[in-house]
């Protein structure tokens, strides 16, 4: 089935061993963070207390984004990906110590995670782009994505049920294999070519120039400038709904915390693999603007549903529509995600990319601060629906100056991969 839908690429060995990785460790960490929000939710009953949770990963990738986009460029990329795992590993009993012992302990281990995160994202993504031929990228981003929502879709899930039938103890254990695993992977990867991974200290660059350089390439490509402006857009809204899903469960849809995951972030997580999967198969014949901005205009929608589902409690069951609505909402954001990921990708040279990515980082977790931290207190002050019907119609409207950053990606000069 893999090879009729991603033919090429599924079957490339060096891809699926990064591949698996993605899988592993995106698995592993969303697990993580579903299982500690629940947590946090059900000690606190508070939707700011989530926020801060939330943004205890923001954060540091504000402060520290830039800098690890500059080192990833320099160091080689398999390095940096078995350094995370293994790090992320030894963390895992270090949560499970605090959750049991220190409660609060959490925020700052969080904080560390995040950091050590920010060294991750890069390299994975940067490394993505030079293990398939650039006329297949678009393909690999549609299957790096489908995965990446997979694992969304199996780590919220998983959360809940994992909490209340196998118990704490046994789950962290779960994600320590996990993440171990996925370390093994990266082991198996190949290293960078030694012309771009050996530098010379005398020929090495002070950071902020190295910086500037990046910088200056995204404000002189109109597509990477697009791209990184819609994936900051997309990935602030999705934490702002996850910073609110288990209060609107909870006081909404009257249904248990722990169900959350399943009820809400699954659904959402679904559309995204689907949306995923149809673009990988159909995506290279439609228009990119088209696509992005019926998906920004539909996102607005659908939310604004998703935040009155009460209203049409007399019609239909709350609950199917809330799952339904989530679903589209799902299939949209992928709508915006794949195209600006494969735009940022091909249009920018290799060895910009581990910094490109770095201020894309930077620039999602910034800009999502307040928003997030917003969406805590206006939820917990003017209820849950409030905030998401506001943040539908705060999405529908950027919908109308989306349509120029959209119709960026159909042009600018293409870059030529090294």
């Amino acid at each position: 089935m893999l090879r009729r839908i991603f033919p090429e690429v599924a079957f490339n060995p060096e891809f699926q061993k990064l591949w698996w990785a993605q899988i592993l460790s995106q698995v592993a960490f969303n697990t993580l963070l579903y299982s500690l929000i629940i947590r946090i939710a059900e000690r606190t009953t508070s939707n700011t207390a989530v926020s801060f949770f939330i943004l205890s990963f923001s954060v540091p990738a504000v402060i520290f984004g830039l800098f690890a986009g500059v080192y990833v460029d320099r160091w080689d990329r398999r390095s940096i990906l078995i350094a995370t795992n293994v790090l992320r590993t030894a963390l895992i009993p270090l949560f499970y110590l605090a959750e049991r012992n220190g409660f609060y302990a959490i925020y700052p281990l969080a904080i560390i995670t995040s950091v050590v995160t920010q060294f991750f994202i890069p390299a994975e993504a940067s490394k993505m782009a030079t293990t398939v031929p650039h006329r297949i990228l678009h393909q690999a981003n549609s299957l790096f994505t489908f995965t990446l929502y997979t694992a969304i879709i199996i780590g919220p899930i998983a959360a809940g049920p994992a909490l209340k039938y196998i118990g704490l103890d046994r789950l962290f254990v779960v994600l320590f294999v996990l993440f171990g695993l996925a370390t093994i992977m990266t082991m198996l990867l190949s290293k960078d070519s030694k012309d771009r991974e050996e530098k010379p200290n005398g020929e090495e660059r002070k950071i902020h120039s190295e910086l500037l350089d990046a910088l200056k390439h995204i404000w002189g490509n109109s597509r990477v400038k697009a791209g990184i402006l819609l994936l900051t857009f997309s990935q602030t809204m999705i934490q702002m709904i996850a910073a609110v899903a288990p209060g609107f469960a909870r006081n909404v849809l009257g249904v248990d915390v722990a169900d959350t995951s399943l009820l809400l972030l699954g659904p959402a997580a679904l559309g995204m693999i689907v949306g995923a999967l149809v673009l990988s198969r159909f995506g290279h014949r439609w228009n990119k603007k088209r696509l992005i901005v019926i998906g920004v205009f539909l996102a607005g929608i659908q939310l604004m549903i998703l935040g009155a589902v009460r209203g049409f409690e007399n019609y239909v069951d709350v609950i199917q529509l809330a799952v339904a609505t989530l679903f589209t909402l799902g299939a949209a954001n992928a709508m915006l995600d794949v195209p600006s990921q494969t735009a940022i990708q091909v249009h920018t040279p290799e060895e910009l990319r581990g910094r490109v990515y770095g201020i894309l980082n930077t620039m999602i977790n910034g800009a999502s601060f307040l928003p997030v931290l917003f969406a805590g207190v206006i939820a917990d002050i003017f209820g849950v629906s409030t905030m998401i019907i506001l943040l539908g119609i705060v999405v529908f409207l950027t919908g109308f100056y989306i349509q120029d950053k959209a119709k960026q990606l159909s042009t600018g000069k293409p870059v030529t991969l090294s």
